[in-house]
């Protein structure tokens, strides 16, 4: 039996494939290419003795019982190897998958080694983003499609993540460039993304401060996406004066000063009184790349100083612990949550 499968790794272009794995085992491969016209001509054929049974009288030579080719999305015509598995009529001059990133995938049947459909994933650098620092016109030419190729580059800046989805015409909000405010001043994207990519050391491990690494699919609630997003990044967006904004977690510099010149009427202070709004200690879970991206927590940070103000007069010995749990579903190390 041969199992022939077009799995969708992704709606737009991507960068590229980085490794794809089968039930969790990375696979290894050796390449051809195929004589067959079309694009995608590059034929990986799995060498893993997991999946290798030279018993197996269909094997694809040498015992081997998958092979694949990827497309990046950025295809012009129809898969080589699907062409020459399955003819023009199949696989006709249409069947190009335009704009999709995927695998073509054809596996041999194995009581031993491939006796049910493995589960296939893959690491991708993603797609590829505007990014207005390359933009010498700032905001570009078109009222949708924000500058030209050159100011398009693969990034996991979260800044650039959150403006993509925010200007994307396909499954974004389809902001243009008049209602996104791309400036290096505070609020601008350009500021975000620079702050994101500064280098922060602790305990003498050095990182960029914010990356986005994750996914999600264009059924999910739009909001929820931009919160995933932010997350990443301690971000907020506003919308202010028909233009978004956003701000990632970093000191701001001042820009305005406050006298009592500019107050027009006494002060008046309410104090936070909403004890479910108040935490002495914080956890986050996060999705761990160095352990299969399992979910994972984090060390508990708690303050010690909080925590024993949070105690009343005479319960020296209760626990007045009040955590606050996150969710950080595009952050993948202990460090950066």
């Amino acid at each position: 039996f041969l199992l022939h499968m077009v799995i969708a790794i992704a709606g737009h272009e991507i960068e590229s494939f980085e490794s794809i794995f089968f039930n969790e085992i990375q696979l290894t491969t050796s390449s051809t290419t195929s004589s067959g016209a079309g694009s995608n001509n590059k034929i990986f054929t799995v060498t893993n003795s997991n999946f290798t049974n030279t018993d197996n009288a269909e094997n694809f030579g040498s015992g081997r019982l998958a092979r694949f080719t990827l497309g990046d999305g950025s295809q012009t015509s129809h898969d080589s190897l699907a062409r020459t598995t399955h003819g023009s009529t199949v696989i006709d001059n249409n069947f190009k998958l335009t704009g999709c990133a995927y695998m073509y995938v054809e596996m041999i049947y194995d009581a031993e080694k491939l006796p049910q459909l493995p589960k296939v994933t893959a690491i991708i650098r993603g797609k590829k983003l505007y990014d207005p620092r390359l933009d010498t016109t700032v905001g570009g030419s078109g009222s949708h499609r924000l500058g030209t190729e050159s100011t398009y580059a693969w990034s996991d800046n979260p800044a650039l993540c959150v403006l993509d989805y925010l200007s994307n015409t396909t499954y974004g909000i389809k902001g243009t460039s008049t209602e996104l405010n791309l400036s290096a001043n505070a609020g601008g994207f350009m500021s975000a993304a620079n702050t994101c990519e500064q280098t922060v050391t602790i305990s003498g491990i050095s990182q960029e401060r914010y990356t986005a690494n994750g996914f999600t699919t264009m059924a999910a609630n739009g909001t929820g996406i931009i919160e995933g997003l932010l997350s990443s990044c301690g971000g907020k967006l506003t919308y202010t004066n028909g233009m978004f904004n956003i701000f990632v977690a970093a000191a701001q510099t001042p820009s305005l000063t406050i006298t009592d010149d500019d107050i027009l009427s006494s002060v008046s202070v309410t104090k936070n009184t909403q004890s479910n709004e108040l935490f002495n200690s914080v956890k986050a879970v996060y999705v761990d790349k160095d352990n299969n991206y399992v979910g994972t927590d984090t060390p508990e940070l708690v303050n010690s100083t909080f925590v024993s103000e949070d105690v009343p007069s005479g319960e020296v010995n209760a626990n007045y612990l009040k955590r606050m749990e996150l969710q950080l579903p595009y952050t993948q190390t202990t460090l950066m949550a």
